[in-house]
């Protein structure tokens, strides 16, 4: 699903630092096609559909619904912190919560942006929702939710704004002819359906058509 393309950026590679080829990976748009899945994929893809299915018989209070929304939120951060490397847990991701909650620093770079990752998955729900709504969905909109997963680390004026050299998802320290994923070059990002420039509208979620994307 998809395609990798060859791309030429100034970077540092395995050569040294220059005007260097790479290869990135460019999404299908999220509409427009029809998704080809193997037996594997649609068997967890079924069993997903029957746990959310699930999800409207069971009892409904505050408490419920605030621990289920962060247990999916720590599931989904510190899976995603395994796969770019920093490899947080569900204690160590725990321990950083209570401390930001009881008003003291989170000293420990990795969990803090794993907290903020959590976060960050918390706004882009909340956005979503309110995409189903109507709401248009804009580049600021998207930086915004950068912006909340750097919050609370040293490097945070890196968060919300757009990149203007390659960036790639690999081991720590790794170049980006080890990297797990390359994104696509900034010429090719509107194949993704991103249209800049700023505040300009990305995609609508029309109301009663959740999950169905249709860009401008």
């Amino acid at each position: 699903m998809g395609q990798y393309v060859d791309a030429v950026a100034w970077l540092v590679s395995t050569t040294g630092y220059g005007r260097r080829a790479y290869r990135a990976y460019v999404p299908h748009r999220l509409s427009g096609w029809t998704p080809v899945l193997g037996a594997d994929a649609m068997n967890l893809l079924t069993l997903a559909d029957r746990a959310l299915g699930a999800i409207p018989s069971m009892p409904k209070t505050h408490i419920a619904e605030v621990l289920a929304k962060w247990m999916l939120a720590c599931d989904e951060s510190v899976r995603s912190s395994v796969i770019e490397g920093v490899g947080s847990t569900a204690d160590g991701l725990a321990w950083a919560r209570y401390r930001e909650q009881a008003g003291k620093p989170v000293t420990d770079a990795n969990e803090a942006l794993t907290l903020g990752a959590s976060r960050q998955l918390s706004a882009a729900v909340e956005l979503g929702e309110r995409m189903q709504n109507g709401r248009l969905c804009t580049a600021d909109d998207v930086l915004s939710l950068h912006a909340v997963l750097f919050e609370d680390i040293e490097a945070r004026d890196i968060g919300g704004v757009l990149r203007d050299e390659p960036i790639w998802i690999g081991p720590p320290g790794c170049l980006i002819e080890e990297a797990t994923f390359v994104p696509p070059p900034p010429l090719l990002a509107a194949e993704c359906g991103f249209r800049g420039p700023r505040s300009q509208r990305l995609c609508v979620l029309p109301r009663g058509h959740a999950g169905q994307h249709r860009y401008r």
